[in-house]
């Protein structure tokens, strides 16, 4: 699809959509619909928040998912200042947000606030997840300037 007549508002709202599904489904630990919005790609790139989380391809993240949800007992997320744009061709979106995750992982409760960027394509008429990255900021600065 190349620049024709691309409703880009609904189209943005059509991300918006997805972007709430992952979020749920994460939640849920419903790791068969996130099988369906992840590319199914072995460059498909995700950033965790750990040091080690640079995951490239699609088996290596439903790995990294499927070992989270053994350890996860209960997840809220809750995200603000959520940024959704979509390029002219209406094919592929990028987003970015502020995110609070609220979890009991092996027994032990934890709020981590987040921050969330991430690339989403539009294939055989379905958004997927091509590259995700999710952030715990340091207080202050890193680099002082």
């Amino acid at each position: 699809m190349c620049c024709g007549n691309v409703d880009l508002e609904a189209t943005k709202k059509e991300v918006e959509d997805f972007l709430d599904r992952y979020l749920r489904a994460t939640e849920n630990k419903d790791l068969e619909t996130l099988k369906t919005l992840i590319a199914q790609d072995d460059n498909m790139v995700s950033f965790g928040t750990d040091e080690d989380e640079r995951v490239v391809g699609y088996e290596k993240l439903i790995n990294v998912y499927e070992k989270f949800f053994k350890s996860l007992n209960s997840l809220k997320i809750t995200v603000r200042d959520q940024i959704v744009n979509v390029a002219q061709w209406g094919n592929v979106a990028w987003y970015s947000f502020l995110s609070r995750y609220e979890a009991v992982i092996e027994e032990q409760s934890m709020i981590v606030d987040a921050m969330g960027t991430g690339v989403v394509e539009k294939r055989d008429g379905q958004w997927v997840m091509v590259q995700s990255h999710l952030s715990v900021p340091v207080k202050g600065r890193a680099i002082d300037y």
